[in-house]
């Protein structure tokens, strides 16, 4: 395949790129980034195109895995906040004192916790009872985060492999 690339100068957006972005002249946008000075560079699949794939990733595959990594990762930041979402930040900031009681208590259980034992005064349960939710939760919490850092380093190491334009149009950033 071929391509061409055109330079917008002084543009302060990046077009966006979808499945379906072809341009009247029938040319598939495949990549648009600022690239200095607000010069906005798209480049074009083309049958009569000047560039080359070897040419247009020399010159633009670092940038490409940049962009691509930059929104593999806000992706999932997202999905990780929506784990978090339904707890208040006070909460959170007591998962660390929840969690380090816990262990400690599990593994001996006349260590002092004195925020697991306000707490489930408070609640109305039992140490125990409040020992056990806090384990599970915490367990969850690990495995579906985990989860979904694995997916993310899948898709950055997917990236890291690209070697071709060819291979950046074929990858999806999300599955």
């Amino acid at each position: 395949m071929k391509y061409n690339i055109l330079v917008y100068p002084n543009v302060n957006h990046v077009r966006e790129i979808n499945e379906d972005s072809t341009i009247n002249s029938g040319e598939k946008l495949i990549f648009s980034a600022i690239i200095s000075n607000s010069d906005r560079h798209d480049i074009r699949e083309s049958e009569t195109g000047e560039y080359t794939d070897e040419y247009i990733f020399q010159t633009y595959g670092d940038r490409m895995k940049l962009l691509y990594s930059s929104f593999i990762r806000s992706y999932y930041a997202q999905e990780l906040s929506k784990i978090i979402t339904p707890y208040s930040t006070q909460e959170r900031e007591t998962w660390y004192i929840q969690t380090k009681e816990c262990e400690m208590y599990m593994l001996d259980d006349t260590y002092a916790t004195p925020f697991i034992d306000a707490l489930a005064i408070a609640r109305g349960i039992t140490k125990e009872e409040l020992v056990t939710k806090i384990g599970e939760n915490e367990a969850a919490f690990k495995t579906a985060s985990a989860a979904i850092l694995g997916q993310q380093q899948k898709k950055l190491d997917e990236i890291k492999n690209i070697t071709t334009v060819a291979e950046f149009v074929a990858f999806k950033l999300i599955d």
